[in-house]
């Protein structure tokens, strides 16, 4: 089958580092392409790559072969939002990277639902004296799918628009945090606000619900570095002190 990358599909998936980019380079060379590609089916011996841009890579380079999965896909909507939903199932993804992912599946959420209201289940159109259906919370819906909570996305979404692209490098990394972040811009550290504080712009939407991974994201930010710089005497007090208050 011939293999289509398509750049705007492309854009969808997060980036690798340089080191996670060379160690599965390594894992490839030495082990072959164990997962196949998945590719949207155009049912002409052709597929656009949908997932395993980076394996594909290192295999055209080092001639390995590998297997395709095929898969349909009604509409390029469609295949963007099992694209999306696919990268979510990842455990290595940080919670800006699935902010971003969010945001970039809330749109297409949005105008799936909004042509579900105007059909019925068999994709007829609806007369228009039937009752409006009830609209969908999408921004819960895809706070859900993503695994974080809906005051972080909209955070994140004033980080995307306002922050530098240094900071949210420094996001996908790990090495900050999506509150802490926005506290700069709303500070106004961040983005072209000449060193100015601004009103919260979260203060002029309804307040969006948390979930315990927004409230814990900055103290598990802290727990870790912590961590990496503790003692061996700290680790084990602190192992000590964990026994002792959980027992």
């Amino acid at each position: 089958m011939k293999i289509i990358i398509d750049k705007e599909i492309e854009s969808y998936l997060p980036r690798l580092s340089e080191t996670q980019f060379s160690e599965l380079a390594k894992s490839i060379i030495a082990e072959g392409c164990r997962d196949p590609l998945v590719v949207w089916d155009n049912g002409d011996d052709s597929g656009i790559l949908l997932d395993g841009h980076n394996r594909y890579r290192i295999c055209q380079e080092h001639k390995i072969g590998c297997d395709v999965a095929p898969m349909s896909f009604p509409d390029r909507a469609s295949a963007l939002i099992w694209l999306i939903q696919n990268q979510f199932n990842r455990r290595n993804l940080e919670p800006y990277q699935r902010a971003e992912l969010a945001l970039k599946l809330e749109p297409l959420i949005a105008a799936k639902a909004k042509e579900r209201q105007r059909c019925g289940q068999g994709g007829v159109l609806l007369s228009a004296t039937l009752p409006e259906a009830k609209p969908i919370d999408t921004r819960a819906e895809v706070a859900k799918v993503a695994g974080i909570g809906e005051r972080n996305i909209a955070k994140a979404k004033v980080i995307q628009e306002k922050a530098p692209e240094e900071v949210k490098e420094r996001l996908r990394t790990g090495q900050t945090t999506i509150n802490r972040e926005y506290k700069e811009i709303v500070e106004g550290v961040h983005g072209e606000l000449g060193g100015k504080k601004i009103r919260d712009p979260l203060d002029t939407e309804p307040e969006p619900k948390d979930t315990p991974e927004d409230k814990d994201s900055d103290t598990l930010f802290h727990l870790k570095r912590y961590w990496r710089m503790a003692t061996k005497k700290d680790k084990q007090s602190f192992g000590r002190w964990i026994n002792e208050n959980t027992n």
